[in-house]
């Protein structure tokens, strides 16, 4: 039976917590806003334990714990811990059908972007999980203005073609307008295959697009841009906060030259999660 720890050893912050079998197999996976709160909950009479967690606490030998920031990255390590440990005490989490991923249709002539839940689909590219739905649609927010793909139902997108008429999206520039033909299907794959490239984290052939992009707009006649009003409006609550202040700062008074070497510097930052990598390639745009 695992022992509990010294007193004072269990920090009083969120995190994920992994009881370990005597083979040092994960045998159970949580998480807690509290980290001491919640394991002292497993030190008590057993019979006070609900028998499947009494049977794990008998089984395992030891409880190690990874302190996080917060409660949302707590839950996104217990969903990660889970998903490379398979854990047999773990009930919950393991194939849960309830967590959002951002999904694209590329089994589709003209594939979409859309938050999706449940079982997993052939012929669908999957990225994620997050944490809340909301932050997938922030995100792909941000992302359409680079990658303007299609984000409606089969449904809308055939009578948009059947009117000969694209919906507001294509006007606000969030959608190339595949329905009325505005885009061919070997460039709008192209970028579908770029927007699936920037959320792998490769990056690197985007910004140089951008940058090719912004040269010859230059050339015809300037540009214009705020780096600090740009990252504040469009950073998610989740991005951290830092990113924003150090991008800001860095090059709120530098030329464009400068300001995309600062953007790319945070856009090759492995501590960015993806809505954050969003905004800064948006701000990048907005030069």
């Amino acid at each position: 039976m695992v022992a509990r720890p010294p007193a004072g050893t269990i920090p009083e912050t969120p995190g994920s917590y992994q009881f370990k079998d005597r083979d040092g197999r994960v045998i159970y996976v949580g998480k807690a806003g509290n980290l001491r709160q919640r394991l002292s909950n497993y030190f008590q009479d057993p019979r006070n334990l609900h028998p499947r967690t009494a049977q794990m606490v008998a089984t395992a030998v030891s409880v190690e714990w990874i302190e996080v920031r917060n409660e949302v990255e707590a839950l996104m390590l217990e969903y990660s811990l889970i998903n490379q440990h398979r854990p047999r005490f773990n009930v919950r989490l393991c194939d849960d059908k309830s967590y959002p991923f951002m999904a694209v249709t590329l089994d589709e002539q003209f594939p979409r972007a859309l938050v999706m839940r449940g079982r997993k689909r052939k012929g669908t590219r999957y990225f994620g999980p997050y944490a809340h739905a909301y932050a997938i649609r922030d995100t792909l927010d941000l992302l359409l203005r680079s990658f303007p793909i299609r984000t409606c139902s089969p449904s809308k997108f055939n009578e948009h073609q059947r009117l000969g008429r694209p919906c507001l999206l294509f006007h606000i520039e969030k959608c190339s307008g595949p329905c009325v033909g505005e885009i061919d299907e070997a460039a709008y794959r192209v970028l579908v295959d770029e927007l699936c490239a920037f959320l792998d984290g490769d990056t690197d052939d985007i910004v140089r697009r951008l940058e090719d992009e912004m040269a010859a707009a230059a050339k015809g006649g300037g540009w214009t841009g705020s780096i600090a009003k740009g990252l504040n409006a469009l950073i998610a609550p989740e991005a951290p906060a830092p990113v924003v202040a150090a991008a800001a700062g860095g090059a709120k008074n530098a030329g464009m030259g400068t300001q995309i070497e600062l953007l790319k510097a945070k856009l090759a930052d492995p501590a960015l999660n993806t809505t954050a990598k969003a905004a800064v390639l948006q701000a990048i745009r907005k030069l």
